[in-house]
């Protein structure tokens, strides 16, 4: 244990308020020090805290070997509070470089923190090892702490908002590449209508949806998933509630998505009036990410569908 590792934290002259939300998961925070007055006090500053509505799980380690195993048995910490020295004088840098190396964890936000006050990291290793922050221990203030930890969560919220627009934007190319293989119409609708809970990565999600295409003034269903009657030779006007029917009659431009209550309808028009449209009845409780990649999702696979049977 080093012996200058105590923390201080200096008088506060205001109080910084959270969201007073009821918690449902929470923010997991990794403190790796050898001096467990770290652990305690940290623990003991951001006791109260919240963000967004949820509080912390602390997660506690004293050597870089135990900081390894919490990363390697957590892929969901928020923010690393690291201590540059505990078993060598290099322990803590390492152990970010096994992080973001090793592990492949771009998303965490570390903050390096020290005892020693001279202690000078270099420039290049903290740019190198995406380290977020360098503090000394002395310099935290209870409130500079808590700013600090906000700034650090919001990051790491952009981060796997990221992560997941990513792999999401990759999964709907691999779908598009399965569903345009189908090369009968009703194969091919039928599909895009299946493939829906895997694009919003939610595959418990219940719905009753349609695909129909518009062509010479005639409006026809092509495929249909419902827990009711089936719907193929059923008029479209009364399937779909009013509202939305009034908004396809209203909207002016080449697609247009969007949720009408609980209910979403994507529809595309073309130059020479043919239009294809997919509804979903009762898709709830999507967040924006899974929104914006279901529309990204229909406008592509409804270009497909257009260009291939619709001509």
């Amino acid at each position: 244990m080093n012996a200058n590792s105590q923390l201080l934290f200096a008088p506060d002259d205001t109080d910084f308020e959270e969201s007073l939300d009821e918690p449902g998961a929470a923010w997991k925070i990794a403190i790796i020090d050898d001096d467990i007055l770290v652990h305690q006090v940290t623990k003991m500053v951001l006791d109260d805290f919240k963000f967004d509505g949820l509080p912390i799980k602390f997660l506690s380690a004293y050597s870089a070997k135990e900081g390894y195993q919490l990363f390697k048995d957590n892929d969901d910490i928020a923010v690393c509070i690291l201590d540059v020295i505990m078993e060598t004088d290099t322990a803590g840098i390492e152990l970010a470089h096994d992080i973001r190396g090793e592990l492949n964890n771009s998303s965490t936000r570390i903050v390096l923190r020290t005892g020693q006050p001279g202690l000078s990291i270099e420039e290049e290793l903290i740019s190198k090892y995406n380290i977020n922050d360098y503090k000394t221990k002395t310099e935290l203030t209870s409130s500079k702490l808590r700013t600090l930890i906000i700034s650090c969560i919001r990051t790491y919220i952009e981060m796997q908002h990221l992560k997941r627009s990513k792999s999401g934007v990759e999964n709907i190319l691999s779908i598009t590449n399965k569903v345009i293989t189908n090369k009968n119409i009703d194969h091919f609708a039928q599909e895009i209508l299946k493939q829906v809970p895997t694009v919003i990565n939610s595959e418990d999600v219940p719905y009753n949806g349609l695909v129909a295409y518009k062509k010479d003034g005639a409006t026809n269903i092509i495929a249909s998933i419902s827990d009711q009657n089936d719907t193929s030779e059923q008029d479209i006007s009364n399937i779909l509630p009013s509202k939305v029917i009034d908004l396809i009659s209203e909207t002016e431009s080449e697609f247009m998505s969007e949720f009408i209550d609980s209910d979403y309808i994507a529809c595309l028009t073309k130059e020479n009036a043919k239009s294809c449209l997919v509804f979903i009845k009762d898709l709830k409780s999507l967040d924006k990410l899974q929104q914006e990649l279901l529309s990204i999702y229909l406008k592509n696979i409804m270009e497909t569908l257009t260009n291939i049977f619709l001509d």
